[in-house]
């Protein structure tokens, strides 16, 4: 067995997590979990029909015997009920989609806890009719053809009033539209569905894909990046097409073919529309969201015919016009509890984006931050004319591990809550060889060599003994109680997750454009093959970053943590370290040798603190002794 071989993780006992985890506080509201017509909610409001149900709750249609109005009401799923972390995060949506007032936009009225039970309750406002595809087929069965443009006009109005409020849907598609005899439209489930969707695959760790549905998520969605207003404008001009052709532009049951046709094909024109209809539906239907029309009204407008502000450019003539635009525009977005907020600066994303949550806070509940601390350090660590720059990273709660449908997740990563109470810094890059140098006087026993690149061939011991000679040098200057280590395997996660939920921190797929892992193994929906570089590669040379600002925390070389494996339970845990002596310390990361699925942000490997091999490294990290 060779050197590099010592990298494979030792024999393991499996760590069972199922769909039937048992969650805390989970219970039913009746024995089978639903309510009978004839049922009083809470004493108050009586149920006359289910509406319809889904994971992400049921909803009824109830009189509420107070008011005297009918109301629909959705019933939380109790795991996510009992979940006072989760909760805090619908709570704060609630009061942001709350304040939309439009006659185009259900409103929602109160969320309401049964102080009986802990369970908690959506009121809504009651729409009558019936959702948008079921009157589009009943039209054209009783007319053959119908008027679409009066809806699209409604469902631009509604999302254009949204988005001046600083909210965007995130999941516009039929089944959220309803539609009275009148032709009057009301846009249900605005922000609230989607966030209720994230907090469930939190909670429930059962794997509920990317936020939206499929045909209607425009491509940043299935990338796994922030959404703007522009994704709702997609989905809008997606269901134009719809209405207008009879089918979708996209279709597939294979989620993997559908998200390919998505990100690379154009649509096929639609017999018999006019061409301003066809180039607008296209331009609102741009694979770049910059692309898109500044606002859905300008969209209708386009639908009709009329001469839009920039209509005429082509994609590829004025592509980088908008772009630039679109980036000045749009520096300052930051996405809250699950509803995407347009307010002040944030923290600098560079190219990354997260799947499911970031910036600007960056966790889940966020623990007050050490001031003095950041006062003593500024980042910069110099040695021997070397300099190494580290990113505070804040403290805060996060999930720990992955969730059961993630592709190519072993048994050993089971999701719990984790909560870090202190901040810390870790390094921008992973240590270099010139970094390593400079502090080790010259010795460098990397393979591929370059100065930017990752030093490599280092044992745990080695890097702890780098650690040592700077917390020598920097005696007394740095904060109290604080010291140069390695990172736990609990603080490496949660640097390199950065508020994110999926495999990756830009997404659950692999991208072999992003990080440096053998392309010939790629991980995810929708991933393909790509080039496999058989080395290393200049830190950050890849340039792509997380939400923290952490280059190269998937691949290039697996990093070493200060301690070893614990294993995971379901209890939620605060500062875990896992055993400080035993025969193997936790590597992270992946490596420019691994296949893509041992590059995501929670697999878990070990090796022995002496080993060696060609993508052994490490990156520095300031953190609380203990």
């Amino acid at each position: 067995m060779d050197d590099m071989d010592r990298t494979i993780p030792p024999k393991r006992t499996p760590v069972p997590v199922g769909d039937d985890a048992t969650m805390p506080g989970k219970r039913d509201r009746k024995p089978d979990g639903r309510f009978a017509v004839g049922d009083l909610i809470m004493s108050r409001y009586k149920v006359l029909a289910e509406l319809g149900q889904g994971g992400m709750g049921v909803v009824y249609k109830c009189f509420d015997e107070t008011a005297g109005i009918e109301v629909a009401l959705k019933a939380l799923p109790p795991e996510l009920s009992h979940n006072t972390l989760e909760m805090e995060d619908i709570k704060e949506n609630f009061q942001l989609v709350h304040k939309l007032h439009h006659p185009n936009i259900a409103s929602s009225n109160t969320l309401e806890k049964d102080n009986s039970n802990g369970n908690y309750y959506l009121i809504m406002e009651c729409c009558e009719g019936e959702d948008l595809r079921r009157w589009i087929r009943r039209k054209r069965r009783e007319q053959g053809q119908c008027d679409i443009f009066p809806i699209i006009q409604q469902i631009a109005a509604a999302l254009d009033y949204a988005h001046s409020q600083k909210i965007i849907h995130r999941d516009i598609k039929p089944g959220n539209i309803m539609i009275n005899n009148d032709g009057k439209i009301k846009v249900l489930d605005f922000g609230l569905a989607a966030q209720i969707h994230t907090s469930m695959t939190r909670v429930s760790m059962a794997y509920r894909g990317t936020s939206g549905t499929g045909p209607y998520m425009a491509p940043e969605q299935w990338r796994g990046r922030a959404q703007r207003a522009s994704a709702d404008q997609y989905a809008l001009a997606v269901m134009t097409y719809e209405m207008l052709a009879g089918h979708l532009p996209f279709e597939s049951v294979d989620p993997a073919v559908l998200q390919q046709a998505v990100l690379t094909q154009t649509p096929e024109a639609i017999p018999d529309v006019p061409p301003s209809v066809q180039k607008a539906i296209a331009r609102a239907m741009s694979k770049e969201p910059e692309e898109r029309f500044t606002c859905c009204a300008d969209f209708v407008a386009a639908l009709e015919g009329k001469k839009v502000k920039g209509a005429n450019f082509s994609s590829n003539d004025a592509g980088n016009i908008w772009k630039y635009l679109a980036i000045a525009a749009f520096v300052a977005l930051a996405v809250m509890a699950g509803v995407y907020v347009f307010q002040g600066s944030a923290k600098e994303s560079g190219s990354a984006s997260a799947g499911s949550k970031t910036l600007p806070s960056i966790t889940g509940t966020h623990v007050s931050s050490n001031r003095s601390f950041e006062a003593e350090f500024n980042g910069v660590v110099e040695y021997n004319g070397m300099r190494l720059e580290m990113v505070k990273i804040e403290a805060g709660t996060f999930m720990m591990g992955s969730p059961t449908g993630e592709t190519g997740r072993e048994n050993d990563e089971k999701p719990h809550h984790v909560t870090l109470t202190k901040d810390y810094w870790l390094g921008k890059y992973e240590v270099t060889q010139e970094q390593w140098q400079a502090v080790m006087v010259g010795n460098n026993p990397s393979r591929f060599k370059g100065g930017n690149r990752p030093v490599e061939q280092i044992t745990w011991n080695e890097a702890k003994e780098f650690c040592d000679k700077l917390n020598e040098r920097y005696a007394g200057k740095l904060p109290r109680g604080y010291k140069f280590d390695l990172p736990t395997e609990a603080q490496w996660e949660y640097a390199c997750r950065a508020g994110t939920t999926t495999a990756y921190f830009y997404g659950d797929s692999s991208d072999v454009n992003k990080v440096n892992y053998n392309g010939n193994y790629p991980c995810g929906l929708g991933a393909v093959k790509g080039v496999y570089r058989e080395q290393t590669v200049d830190v950050g040379s890849l340039g792509y970053k997380n939400a923290w600002g952490l280059y190269d925390m998937h691949g290039n070389v697996c990093e070493w943590c200060r301690d070893g494996m614990r294993t995971y339970s379901d209890d939620a845990v605060t500062d875990p370290v896992g055993p400080l002596n035993g025969s193997y310390r936790v590597i992270r990361g992946g490596s420019w040798r691994y296949n893509a699925r041992f590059c995501r942000s929670a697999y878990r490997n070990a090796s022995s603190p002496g080993a060696r091999g060609y993508n052994l490294g490490f990156r520095l990290a300031l953190v609380p002794e203990q």
